[in-house]
């Protein structure tokens, strides 16, 4: 499970650091796929910036929820 959270981790840093929107659409889209289907996001069809950025604040603290041992 540590690697499922460190991979996460890289892909909303990534995001985070991307300017290209469908990029960053596509990242965000990924890094969600890989959480627990419990935990998963519900992205809607039109996804601004401002979406982008709170969806990325969620997906870290729901990945903080996930135990790593």
């Amino acid at each position: 499970m540590q690697e499922v959270v460190d991979s996460v981790r890289r892909l909303v840093s990534e995001c985070r650091n991307d300017n290209d929107i469908d990029r960053q659409v596509s990242i965000l889209i990924r890094a969600n796929a890989m959480l627990p289907p419990s935990m998963q996001l519900k992205i809607p069809s039109l996804i601004t910036a401002d979406y982008i950025r709170k969806a990325l604040s969620d997906i870290e603290e729901q990945i903080e929820a996930i135990p790593t041992t």
